[in-house]
């Protein structure tokens, strides 16, 4: 391609006609009318051409004016009309052309930044055109960063003079503006002194058509450079040889490339000029001659076509001049034409929504804006809010679009001139008569600001009353009291109509205006990938395989869900092809130059130039000027994981009034999600945008300097400790959950905070993790926070104490009883010694006395248990407390009190502690789940002992519906609950059901990988003792045998749970026939049952029981009455349902003594034995079926016994 291909004026690309059809317009006008004729909106004129929004309606607002019209449409009607279509995509494409070499420019800046560049022009006294070729070499120089000087000349003779006496200057490029009249002379001075050496630096510009330079010898060492030929490609050609270390070639091949596109996009495509292109057109005298308008289009021609072009001229120029009276006679018909005719088209702004191709349909949205704004009787508003690029222009544009209001207008409501403006704009396309045109020319003449303000609103409220179901968006409100002036309100005053507004400002929909909002909130998945699609396919979804597809949700799970984000990020990576990841890692390690492209991929793509991180900043910077102590609240809120964050937590850190207010300016820039509870109740939680948030925290740490600053964060950890002490304190178990997340996503911030303060986080999520029974986890960061508190110089015990606490209780759970012990008594050793915390003394107290308790010392765990509630007691009345924290401990220390008393065998009192806990909860608005699932079992398990099944299943049932309502429903706790529910059952005679429980117990401990636990022991026993009842005594013997052997793995040889194994393990010998062996290991175990559990406890009684049956079964009647009769004593005592098996016993040992009788014939002893036995049997059915359901197994065997004997 040839470079004369590329011809073009530099003074025709910067000075455009100006006149249409005898209306002038400026130069700026014509610029406009050029990009509203290829489709350009408003605003992305404003961004094309660099100037504010407000000046385009500024521009637009007159032009109306000029052609009497009040339409873009009209506008461009008009245009055409006039046959001036061609000329205008002509003014267009040189606007496109000078944009990419600015471009160019911007680029070649940047790739020479750092160093330094100067030059200086020389020229002879200038002409018009010669001096403005000199100010536009001299701006596109600076813009490259090239430091420029001018210096006058009288002839060209001095230039040589110049040289001949510049021994003192610094070497630089000289740049000689000159003419083909002063070339001659200057060759001539420069051959007369052809010993100068410096000429190598000069380069010669010439600015006309006929440069001579074909016939005329060259100077050696100087450059000639034309720039009539072509002054984009010149002017390169000048900067090539200033930067003559530095290749410039790719940002020429670029440009090339690139006017190449926009040439082959244009309708004219070769250099002929229509008539009807020229028709009209007439220059101001500041250009001269119509000839120099006519430039651009023979510039293109090759020079060998000269004469051809200029014969062309010529009869052009003439053909204009003839018919140019003709022309102005039609132009004065067309305007009078315009001025009678009546307005019969709709009223409207530039509503401009993405192309289909691009556009995401949101019809749910729509029909909710339309059922909002049906009932036309009145004024009806709906607010359309969300955060910035969450769609609300294009969604109220949309729904405008598809209206048939007689009025449409949008409102720009971002500043107050830009809605005074908009309002003028409105007012000048309402007017319809010459009376009317002449009101608006004497209000915008009205000196008085307010004045003429006042009188536009009235003029715009007359007119809108006789246009009935107008429609008014008012665009990018930024709050209510900002447009309340121009808001309409009453129908009578302004007719009937619609109004939308979109704004960022949640606090909006509070006001008594606004009938009804709509908040527009994340795009679902769904909805990120048909948008993403449609921008990168042209619609075509089909063009992803199902790989790409999956690829593409993932990827845009790390994009935010709006639509502004998934345009941006689908436009540049179909612009810049890079992978996905690129992109992602590009925006986590957010740049300028990043945000700067994207910027540049969306101004291209729409009329939107704001990206994610431009519209939180701006918002960032104006909550933090709103109030001093805002910048600490966003702090705080950005360490938080975004989600539910809680309001009183920030209330532990600032005042409530203070609160109140950053929260309201939250809103009011729609940085809290639409879902937030903050809507509904004050003191509860408000979710933050992920993407927002994580913007605010990358300014914040730049703002407030972090990195070398951290000191700076200390008082959130310390509100935040606070907090936790506070809600642990309390129990409050959904607040417990949430902080959990917060104290993870605040130690991931481990770059912006100090040693001690990463500690101290640890040890509290430590308690946390405690309270959601996440226990291996809090063990590790316990193990770890304790250990490098106690390393610290300045010891913090009062921490230290807490988390030996949480620590001990941790070792308790994972079965460490002899380690949870020692920490809980070190923890007990630090509060007294150092920080005199007496609630934290009484949660180590209850602790420590429920681990006594699981070593089986019950006696020890009650005295500890019971100091724990006379602290208790002695604390709370010397301190004013909270009452729900009060009753917190309150309920703990009752409930293990229960558990105790039910170990000692105290059923009494253990029934009335446990019932005075759940009181508590019944009667107190206390949350917390664990512990009232906890008080319903052992209550349950204080039932199981009295033998009142029903009730024991009924209080276990509600602690697992419960428990799974708030906890994972597979955890270990609900596997030991379930554990005690089979053997209920087993005890109440359901085999079937507590088969059932108990299985489905040893699965979860066994998913849990605790089968090997104490739950997973006693688990095992149960099952063990169900098998024994069924008489499956290899199954029985396996599993309790297990179960003896992992209580012993923890526990001495005297613990409980080694005892009762190894009871229900001589029931299995006693039912093989092994009675030796039982008697053996019953007498052993009697006197150790008495010890540890009392003469009277319940499971001495059944031991007895045992032991009298194995008496019986070796026909030792006397010692087996009487060891049967003491086991039966002590279950009278309780009234006991196990009454009737030791009755069955004893029915069963007098058969034998009738039986003995009958064989030495003494029938009298034989019947009256056998009359007792059937005594003891009808007793124990009586009190079977009080205690057991209809067809029980223990009725079922009673009357067969009764059946045999009768």
């Amino acid at each position: 391609m040839q470079e004369n291909d590329f011809g073009s004026s530099f003074l025709n690309d910067f000075q455009p006609f100006q006149f249409i059809e005898s209306i002038r317009f400026t130069h700026r006008e014509i610029d406009i009318i050029a990009c509203l004729l290829q489709g350009r909106t408003q605003k992305t004129i404003a961004n094309f051409l660099s100037i504010a929004p407000r000046t385009v309606e500024t521009h637009l607002r007159n032009i109306m004016l000029k052609l009497e019209c009040n339409s873009r449409e009209s506008i461009i009607d008009y245009v055409e009309n006039a046959g001036q279509s061609s000329a205008f995509r002509s003014r267009y494409q040189a606007l496109l052309i000078q944009a990419e070499f600015e471009k160019q420019l911007q680029a070649i800046a940047q790739h020479i930044k750092g160093e330094s560049y100067a030059c200086r022009f020389l020229s002879e006294k200038s002409q018009g055109d010669e001096i403005a070729l000199i100010q536009k070499l001299d701006e596109h120089l600076k813009k490259v960063g090239i430091k420029t000087s001018r210096e006058k000349v009288e002839k060209s003779k001095s230039i040589i003079d110049f040289y001949l006496n510049k021994t003192t200057l610094e070497k630089q490029p000289i740049l000689y503006v000159t003419s083909k009249d002063t070339l001659v002379s200057f060759i001539d001075s420069s051959e007369e002194n052809l010993n100068i050496k410096e000429l190598d630096e000069l380069i010669v510009l010439l600015w006309e058509q006929e440069s001579l330079l074909e016939v005329l010898p060259k100077i050696k060492g100087v450059k000639y450079i034309n720039l009539y030929e072509n002054y984009y490609l010149s002017f390169f050609e000048i900067l090539k040889n200033i930067f003559f270390n530095i290749s410039l070639d790719n940002f020429v091949s670029s440009f090339k490339k690139k006017y190449e596109l926009l040439q082959a996009d244009s309708s004219q495509l070769d250099s002929k000029v229509k008539r009807n292109d020229l028709e009209g057109l007439s220059l101001s005298l500041e250009n001269k001659t119509i000839l120099s308008d006519l430039k651009p289009y023979i510039l293109s021609v090759n020079i060998k076509r000269f004469i051809t072009s200029a014969l062309i001229i010529i009869v052009l120029a003439f053909g204009i001049i003839s018919f140019k009276e003709v022309q102005g006679d039609r132009t004065r018909q067309h305007v009078n034409s315009q001025r009678t005719a009546p307005i019969t088209q709709t009223i409207h702004s530039d509503l401009v929504v993405p192309k289909e191709s691009v556009f995401l349909q949101r019809p749910l949205l729509i029909a909710e804006i339309d059922k909002a704004l049906k009932d036309q009787k009145d004024i009806r508003t709906v607010a359309l809010v969300g955060v910035g690029g969450a769609g609300k222009t294009t969604l109220a544009r949309q729904y405008a679009r598809a209206q048939k209001s007689s009025v449409m207008w949008e409102i720009n409501a971002e500043t107050k001139e830009s809605l005074r403006n908009s309002f003028e704009s409105l007012a000048y396309a309402l007017v319809k008569t010459e009376d009317e045109k002449k009101i608006l020319r004497e209000l915008q003449e009205t000196k008085d600001a307010k004045a003429r303000e006042e009188k536009f609103l009235q003029f715009v409220m007359g007119r809108l009353k006789s246009h009935s179901g107008w429609l008014l968006i008012y665009d990018n409100v930024e709050k209510f009291a900002d447009i309340q002036k121009y808001f309409p309100y009453d129908s009578d005053a302004w007719g009937q109509g619609k109004i939308l507004i979109t704004t960022r400002d949640n606090n909006i929909i509070n006001n008594n205006h606004i009938h009804n909002s709509l908040l527009l909130g994340e795009l679902s998945p769904k909805e990120r990938l048909v948008l993403f699609t449609q921008i990168m396919n042209n619609r075509n979804k089909n063009k992803f395989t199902v790989a790409q597809e999956k690829q593409t949700e993932k990827f845009l799970e790390n994009i935010p869900p709006f639509p502004l984000d998934v345009s941006v990020a689908a436009y540049y990576l179909k612009t810049t092809n890079i992978p996905y990841s690129k992109y992602v890692e590009y925006l986590k390690e957010y740049n300028k130059d990043f945000e700067n492209l994207g910027k540049d991929v969306l101004k291209e793509a729409s009329d939107y130039t704001k990206t994610r991180h431009g519209i939180i900043t701006v918002s960032l910077n104006q909550l933090i000027e709103t109030h001093k102590d805002f910048v600490e609240l966003l702090l705080f809120i950005c360490l938080l994981n975004s989600h539910e964050i809680p309001r009183d937590l920030l209330e532990i850190y600032k005042s409530n009034i203070i609160v109140d207010s950053f929260i309201y300016n939250l809103k009011k820039y729609s940085f809290i999600t639409e879902d937030s509870n903050i809507y509904f109740k004050k003191s509860s939680t408000f979710t933050i945008h992920k993407s927002t948030q994580a913007i605010c925290l990358n300014q914040l740490i730049k703002i407030l300097k972090l990195k070398t600053d951290k000191k700076k964060i200390f008082p959130i950890i310390q509100s935040l400790e606070k907090y936790i002490a506070k809600i642990i304190e309390k129990e409050a178990l959904s607040k417990i959950k949430i902080l959990t997340i917060h104290c993870e996503s605040l130690l991931s911030h481990n770059e912006l905070l100090k040693e001690d303060m990463v500690y101290t986080i640890k040890s509290n999520l430590g308690g946390l993790y405690t309270h959601t029974q996440y226990y291996k986890k809090a063990r590790a960061l316990l193990e770890e926070g304790t250990s490098s508190l106690y390393k610290q110089e300045k010891k913090n015990y009062a921490l230290i104490g807490q988390s030996l606490v949480y620590l001990g209780f941790v070792y308790r759970e994972l079965n460490d009883y002899q380690a949870a012990k020692n920490t809980l008594q070190e923890s007990l050793k630090i509060f007294h010694s150092h920080s005199k915390n007496d609630f934290v003394i009484v949660r180590a107290l209850i602790y420590l006395g429920v681990v006594y308790r699981n070593l089986g010392n019950f006696e020890k765990a009650k005295i500890l248990l019971e100091q724990s509630l006379n602290t208790y007691t002695r604390y709370v009345a010397n301190h004013d407390i909270d009452a729900t924290q009060a009753s917190i401990y309150l309920t703990n220390i009752y409930t293990y009190l229960g558990t105790v008393y039910i170990n000692l065998g105290d059923l009494k009192n253990a029934k009335s502690f446990l019932e005075k806990s759940l009181n508590i909860y019944k009667n107190q608005p206390l949350e917390n789940p664990l512990g009232i699932s906890r008080a319903l079992a052992y209550l349950g398990i204080a039932h199981r002992e009295l033998g009142d099944y029903k009730r024991a299943l009924d209080l276990f049932n509600q602690g697992i519906t419960l428990y799974n309502k708030h906890f994972n429903e597979n955890n270990n706790d609900v596997a030991w609950a379930l554990a005690h529910v089979g053997d209920i059952y087993s005890e109440y005679g359901d085999y079937n059901k507590a088969k059932l429980n108990l299985e489905k117990s040893m699965d979860i401990f066994k998913k849990n990988l605790s089968e090997n636990s104490i739950g997973g022991a006693q688990c095992s026993g149960y099952l063990g003792k169900l098998y024994l009842e069924l008489a499956d005594y290899q199954k029985a013997r396996t599993l309790l045998k297990r179960s003896l052997n992992l209580y012993k793995k923890h526990f001495s040889d005297n613990h409980v749970g080694v005892l009762w194994a190894k009871m229900y393990l001589g029931n299995i010998d006693k039912e093989e026939g092994n009675y030796s062996k039982a008697r053996t290991l019953f007498e052993n175990l009697l006197p150790i049952y008495e010890k540890t559990y009392g003469q009277e406890h319940i499971e001495t009684a059944y031991l007895l029981i045992s032991l009298g049956e194995v008496y019986a079964l070796e026909q030792q009647f006397d010692i087996s009455e009487i060891t049967v009769n003491k086991g039966l004593k002590i279950l009278e005592k309780l009234k006991h349902p196990k009454i009737s098996k030791a009755l069955e016993i004893l029915a069963d040992l007098y058969m034998k003594k009738s039986l003995q009788n009958i064989n030495i014939e003494n029938t009298k002893y034989a019947q009256r034995y056998k009359q007792q036995a059937i005594n003891y049997l009808n007793q124990a059915l009586e009190i079977a079926k009080s205690h057991y359901f209809k067809g029980s197994p223990f009725i079922s065997r009673i009357n067969l016994h009764l059946k045999n004997l009768t």
